[in-house]
């Protein structure tokens, strides 16, 4: 009987254990950027300006052939992964802006490894407009989307006069 209440208070702290360094989870905690319009790599630290990162969606899981020319302009952003200011692990993607769609290559796992290192993903329409608002206010030379909807209302104007 004894040997049992000592089993249910070890699998009792365990169990409150488990969601206290659940809690501790890794999320990105520095991103560095550099591409067109970058004189120098862009760091960004501040929580409110991860969120972008943090919150990126895609429209579907990986897909099977490069959507654009791997040889045109892109945007290297490298998430650092860890727990407060540590990192632990650093993703390295490529962004493409096309003017159609965003899509990421996921290149490399620096201190790490995943399945999706080599492959493509095209970006949610939410997260591609995010991040190229997300560039276009730091200086980046970003295309604009043709179906924007609104959201760069002067450029639609202008492509509508010319023709």
């Amino acid at each position: 009987m004894l040997k049992c209440r000592r089993w249910l208070l070890v699998v009792t702290v365990i169990g409150l254990l488990v969601p206290l360094y659940a809690a501790q989870g890794k999320e990105i905690v520095r991103v560095t950027i550099t591409g067109p319009g970058f004189d120098e790599a862009v760091e960004v630290t501040l929580a409110s300006e991860l969120a972008v990162f943090r919150e990126m969606r895609f429209d579907e899981g990986m897909i099977a052939l490069p959507p654009t020319d791997p040889a045109a302009p892109f945007f290297e952003v490298r998430l650092g992964v860890g727990v407060e200011n540590q990192i632990i692990a650093t993703d390295v993607n490529y962004f493409y802006l096309t003017p159609d769609a965003g899509y990421m290559y996921y290149a490399d796992v620096i201190g790490g490894g995943s399945d999706a290192e080599g492959k493509w993903f095209r970006l949610s329409a939410a997260t591609d407009l995010a991040l190229r608002d997300f560039l276009a206010d730091r200086g980046a030379d970003i295309p604009h989307r043709r179906d924007a909807g609104g959201r760069f209302p002067f450029w639609n104007w202008l492509t509508a006069l010319a023709g």
